[in-house]
């Protein structure tokens, strides 16, 4: 009888200890999740990660699908509180002035604008009229579909956490000339997207990990940015690294219509060929992610300072503007100066480009005041575009940000950390304001594009006008 006790006091030792870590295990993951530590991309955070939301990550793949609610937490969506901005003080703007377009402005252009619906609980892309800031075409993607689409064994296993459906964003945009959009999945490395005018998904291309950018190019293709996977064998040689190993490698990839890849090449590779880096370069700073490449711009005829096909590339952890090449492989420019951590290349002239300073130092602190810089290759001089109006408005964005110049002088820029449009006329005064604003909640915006081609506006509204039903 004394042994039959025994063993079950035992028993019920070993029950409430097993008890009482899984329940401490389930608070640390709770906890995790909602309040994820800055080191994603560390492959034990980013498993614990992906644990914590494996619940959500079942349904997602097709268990409830039919039942949206069992589905999603609250905790789930991409959402900015007031009191709790990602970056920066949350007093800088007051959120419920909104200015869609003021009256007396006038610009016939197109904004094509992808952010986060927080009514529909899901990322939209919008065709949004400039002239009253009104939306003639939006894309709907069916995200709980796609899910069930991506090969995860491709990527990194922190981009689970990113596609769950209600998180899964297209971070950059580009349309066609037939109102098909073009988008790459997920923020740090995820497939490239097509859907039809209808948000029918064409084709998925699941062979890059592709992030940040995507730009249109020359002779209808498209270019975008890319962690190589397996890396580079000549920068896995240089630089003493598995191939198979969490580095990233960024690259260059060119794709046509069909996401077919017609080009692809490593930046280190690039660099290091061109001596422009040292091959023990990334023990310095980042030993992840050394290049942080943002964004990619496509030159699209011949100047005295550049040649048409040529690249421009920004590089966020290198402070820097990378002038490429590609038919060559050389490096024709490599720009430094008073910019830190910047986003967003355009080509504005023949001889100027211009960019987002986001004018901060990733994990070293943060600056008052972004601004747009324009480099002019004619004196190798830089110029901050209305550089006061961006310091009383309090434009800052610690990562992110983008910026477009019109033709008629005026400028929109993309506050991307405070989830903000602002725009101002060539005399600086300002004509629009937008806060991605659902209930109180800030969500976020991804990413924009603006067609100013005046034949193109005309055809696109024209598809729009006479588009067949979805």
């Amino acid at each position: 009888m004394k042994f039959i006790l025994a063993c079950i006091k035992k028993y019920y030792i070993f029950v409430s200890l097993i008890f009482c870590i899984f329940m401490a295990y389930t608070i640390f993951i709770s906890y995790l999740v909602q309040h994820p530590p800055k080191d994603k991309d560390n492959f034990v955070i980013s498993s614990l990660l992906s644990l914590g939301n494996f619940p959500v990550l079942l349904k997602s793949i097709g268990f409830n699908s039919n039942n949206i609610t069992q589905i999603y937490n609250k905790n789930d969506i991409p959402i900015k509180t007031r009191e709790n901005l990602q970056y920066g003080d949350n007093t800088r703007h007051k959120y419920n002035e909104q200015l869609l377009i003021s009256p007396q402005y006038k610009n016939d252009a197109l904004l094509i604008l992808s952010r986060y619906n927080g009514e529909l609980k899901q990322n939209i892309v919008e065709i949004i009229d400039l002239i009253d800031f009104s939306v003639i075409h939006r894309y709907t993607i069916d995200f709980f579909d796609l899910n069930k689409q991506i090969d995860f064994s491709k990527y990194d296993p922190s981009f689970r956490n990113y596609a769950i459906p209600v998180r899964l964003r297209s971070f950059d945009i580009e349309i066609d000339d037939d109102l098909n959009l073009y988008s790459v999945l997920g923020e740090y490395g995820g497939p490239l997207l097509k859907v039809d005018q209808c948000s029918k998904v064409i084709n998925l291309n699941q062979d890059v990990r592709a992030h940040h950018s995507l730009q249109r190019g020359l002779d209808k293709t498209f270019l975008t940015l890319n962690n190589n996977y397996p890396i580079n064998e000549f920068v896995a040689n240089k630089l003493n690294l598995k191939k198979d190993t969490n580095f990233k490698d960024n690259g260059i990839v060119r794709f046509d219509e069909d996401l077919n890849i017609l080009y692809s090449k490593s930046l280190l590779e690039l660099l290091i060929k061109n001596k422009i880096l040292p091959t023990s370069f990334y023990l310095q700073d980042s030993k992840t992610d050394p290049i942080h490449a943002n964004d990619v711009e496509e030159a699209v005829n011949d100047t005295n300072h550049w040649k048409k096909g040529d690249l421009f590339i920004s590089s966020r952890n290198l402070s820097a503007i990378i002038h490429l090449r590609p038919s060559d492989n050389k490096i024709i420019n490599f720009i430094q100066g008073p910019h830190i951590n910047q986003h967003d290349i355009d080509i504005i002239s023949d001889h100027e480009i211009s960019f987002f300073n986001n004018n901060s130092r990733i994990g070293h602190g943060i600056n008052e005041f972004s601004e747009i810089l324009i480099y002019d290759f004619e004196d190798n001089k830089f110029k901050s575009k209305f550089k006061n109006t961006v310091e009383k408005e309090k434009i800052y964005s610690y990562t992110g940000g983008g910026h477009h110049i019109f033709k008629n002088g005026s400028l929109l820029i993309l506050e991307q950390n405070s989830a903000r449009l602002v725009m101002f006329d060539k005399s600086e005064e300002k004509v629009l304001q937008f806060t991605n604003v659902y209930n109180e909640d800030i969500y976020p915006i991804s990413w924009f594009d603006v067609i100013e081609d005046k034949d193109r506006i005309k055809h696109l509204k024209q598809l729009i006008n006479f588009r067949k039903d979805c």
